[in-house]
């Protein structure tokens, strides 16, 4: 009865305060089974992803979301560079472009086929989701791992703007957790394998 009332298949109609104390209690025994780093990854995930929702809000967040996938965004800091210096901006866009698509496909075919993490929407009950459902794996967050892989390779070649780069990039790590598309632990992980991954191949490339 718990479950049908918190999945919202309850015949009785709309939510009442009885299915939404069900829905707690069923939403707090999952995380006490949990083990103990995911039940702490499920119980910050709830905590922001029960954050204010408002329209304004959600649109912003999934315009983000949507324009970084993959990292393609970045590279519009490297082409409106060669508006102004060709030469600079062509060099600019080879030392970002081929590190930060090998980083962000490690992550998205390859760290997230070996660990299969579910998405938190179908572990979790009423988790918020706005807009389409991903369907791929949970761990680690492609969208981070292409947010901190562009960040780390477009301040090697912009310092003064690193700050920027790194408070988008985080922006949108917290925007995918907001979305209900991945767990805190996700973005984190998919963040530093990013970063890490855009730095071996660009030193790689160059010892090539």
């Amino acid at each position: 009865e718990a479950v049908a009332r918190a999945a919202g298949l309850s015949p009785e109609g709309p939510l009442t305060p009885a299915s939404a104390e069900s829905r707690r209690l069923l939403r707090d025994a999952l995380i006490q089974r949990l083990r103990p780093l995911q039940a702490a990854d499920a119980a910050l995930f709830i905590r922001i992803n029960n954050l204010t929702h408002t329209p304004g809000l959600d649109r912003f967040m999934s315009a983000l979301s949507f324009v970084m996938t993959g990292g393609h965004a970045w590279l519009l800091v490297p082409l409106a560079e060669m508006l102004r210096d060709p030469r600079g901006g062509r060099r600019s866009f080879g030392r970002v472009v081929l590190p930060l698509w090998l980083a962000t496909l490690t992550v998205e075919h390859g760290l997230k086929r070996v660990f299969r993490r579910r998405r938190p929407f179908a572990s979790l009950v009423r988790a918020i989701v706005v807009g389409r459902k991903p369907g791929s794996y949970s761990f680690p967050s492609g969208h981070s791992a292409a947010a901190f892989a562009g960040a780390v390779l477009l301040s090697s070649q912009y310092p003064r703007a690193r700050r920027g780069f790194f408070f988008l990039a985080g922006l949108v790590a917290f925007s995918r957790v907001y979305l209900g598309s991945h767990y805190p632990g996700d973005v984190l992980t998919g963040s530093v394998s990013g970063a890490l991954l855009a730095r071996a191949f660009r030193r790689w490339l160059r010892r090539r």
